[in-house]
């Protein structure tokens, strides 16, 4: 059995106070710092930390090891010194992945159900019923970009709409009922898919679907972007939909955030928007919580880490 070893971890706000005890048995003995990052604190004995480091901060905390981030994305604290220090970063990746899958669902059924169109039209009050036709997901092909945690989610909650599912990633095994394909495919089952999801990390998917992308996607397909606002060509995707080349778009991410109020997004019936709020839930505090005193216990343990990023590569 590993020994703990007593550190001086930053813990953060002070709303942190309820769980900072359960922080203490997990580190026996270690020092559990409250409130903002600044010289009010030890800042020379800091050797781990929860959340953002600015890079203004990083040289004056010379003993820092490690560093805990509230989230998945990790690009905010990628700075180039932080990318060439020693420091160990591990992301919040797979805690979010429950919500933001039952999301981009959400999104792809209130466009494919009708529901947001008959919730969005002038004359809503008038019981028109033919101009309202749904489109059954029964049968039709789904294409996964990015088969981490958040895309993983949403194939199994797909599965039971019995849709084909194809699944895009570089790293990951395919799971029962998906067919799995290297991102050199892309290209070429965009035009068989009915839906896209896209759940590719941004740091390396920078206007992933360009212009060119999304009209090389079938016509009448749905988008749902459940990654970062940058992934897409938000003025292509406007394009796409104005022409009637895609039949809708679900976006809980968008380039910019937030997306101005004269932007026509807001105005298309079939495009569902909601304001970064996948993985905000009731379930969120306690269960990324849970997941830091997991690592801090393993770290006082010499115990390796939970979702270690590589900061060359961005996740």
């Amino acid at each position: 059995m590993h020994q703990p070893r007593p550190i001086v971890f930053y813990y953060g706000r002070e709303s942190h106070e309820p769980w900072r005890d359960e922080l203490r048995e997990a580190a026996p003995g270690s020092t559990i710092l409250l409130g903002p990052l600044n010289d009010d604190q030890p800042l020379d004995k800091i050797e781990a930390a929860y959340g953002g480091v600015r890079q203004e901060m990083l040289p004056r905390l010379p003993n820092l090891r490690w560093v805990q981030t509230t989230s998945a994305g990790v690009e905010g604290i990628l700075y180039p010194e932080m990318v060439a220090s020693d420091v160990v970063i591990t992301n919040c990746k797979g805690i979010f992945s429950i919500f933001i899958a039952e999301l981009a669902v959400a999104h792809l059924l209130a466009l494919t159900s009708q529901v947001l169109a008959a919730a969005l039209r002038p004359d809503r009050k008038t019981w028109l019923y033919k101009p309202l036709r749904a489109t059954e997901l029964y049968g039709k092909t789904a294409l996964i970009v990015g088969m981490g945690g958040i895309g993983s989610e949403i194939a199994e909650r797909i599965q039971a709409f019995h849709m084909k599912i194809i699944g895009i990633d570089m790293i990951r095994k395919a799971g029962a009922g998906i067919t799995l394909l290297r991102p050199d495919r892309l290209d070429e089952v965009l035009p068989e898919a009915d839906v896209v999801f896209v759940t590719a990390p941004a740091t390396t998917a920078r206007k992933l679907f360009d212009r060119d992308r999304l009209f090389r996607m079938k016509k009448g397909a749905y988008l749902i972007n459940s990654s970062r606002g940058k992934v897409v060509d938000t003025d292509a995707l406007t394009e796409a939909l104005q022409c009637g080349h895609l039949a809708g778009a679900g976006l809980d991410a968008l380039d910019p955030e937030p997306l101005p109020p004269e932007h026509p997004l807001w105005d298309m019936m079939n495009v569902s928007i909601t304001p970064h709020i996948g993985g905000n839930t009731d379930a969120l505090d306690r269960r990324r919580f849970l997941f830091l005193k997991e690592n801090l216990w393993r770290y006082v343990r010499g115990v390796p880490l939970l979702n270690v990023v590589n900061k060359r590569r961005g996740f």
